[in-house]
């Protein structure tokens, strides 16, 4: 005997078949960096002449950077300011005469290929970049990352390592720490207890900010600081 068909209770529209989820779009590749400004960080943070030392500290605190172009009123470049520059003469308030004069810059439309030959060869940290002139942007070994992995390098660090390694004692004092940051160029340094054992490592950013938390403190005590020290 045929079987009836079952019918859907009262109220209830019959259950439609599940339909199958499309496949999503694969994402739009990531177009290639060729040039510097597609990986320079664009309007970036400036101190302007004319201009002391606290300003730059003011600013390098605020936003934890390292360093910072120096431009005339008119945009153009005029220099360049690092926290080594402001260890380097404690006792200079001028932003001019902290200041590196005929800093190295690049165009905004240079191939990569420039970029890496310039902060390579001449050891750079910061290459402000510049377009008619003016600062647009900013560039950092950090912002060549991204591109170097797309190359798909298999280079084992051991390679490339830098040596031989400073390192310090955990009682080191720091202003001793900073000397051998300056006289090694290096940045950081690995810190070992007695035993020799890695227990941190020290950067010049933690020498600068204890640095900036001492000058703030002092400025308070002398009744120096202004409205706008709330570092």
């Amino acid at each position: 005997m045929a079987q009836k068909a079952r019918r859907a209770p009262r109220g209830r529209a019959p259950r439609e078949a599940a339909r199958p989820t499309p496949p999503r779009a694969a994402p739009a590749p990531r177009k290639r960096a060729t040039t510097v400004r597609d990986v320079m960080t664009k309007d970036p943070i400036t101190a302007t002449l004319p201009g002391t030392r606290t300003d730059v500290l003011r600013l390098l605190v605020k936003h934890k950077l390292t360093g910072v172009p120096v431009v005339r009123p008119d945009g153009t470049l005029a220099g360049f300011v690092a926290r080594k520059h402001l260890f380097a003469r404690p006792d200079e308030e001028q932003l001019a005469m902290v200041m590196v004069r005929d800093y190295p810059s690049i165009e905004a439309e240079a191939p990569l290929q420039d970029l890496v030959r310039l902060l390579v060869g001449r050891d750079l940290h910061h290459l402000p970049v510049v377009s008619r002139g003016k600062v647009v942007g900013i560039v950092t070994p950090a912002d060549l990352m991204d591109p170097i992995a797309n190359l798909g390098f298999d280079q084992p660090v051991e390679g490339i390592v830098r040596t031989p390694c400073v390192a310090v004692h955990l009682g080191t004092p720091v202003n001793v720490a900073s000397e051998i940051m300056r006289l090694g160029k290096v940045f950081a340094l690995p810190v070992l207890d007695d035993g020799a054992h890695l227990v941190g490592i020290l950067t010049d950013r933690d020498i600068f900010q204890r640095s900036a938390i001492d000058e703030k403190a002092a400025a308070l005590e002398l009744g120096l600081a202004g409205e706008e020290d709330a570092w």
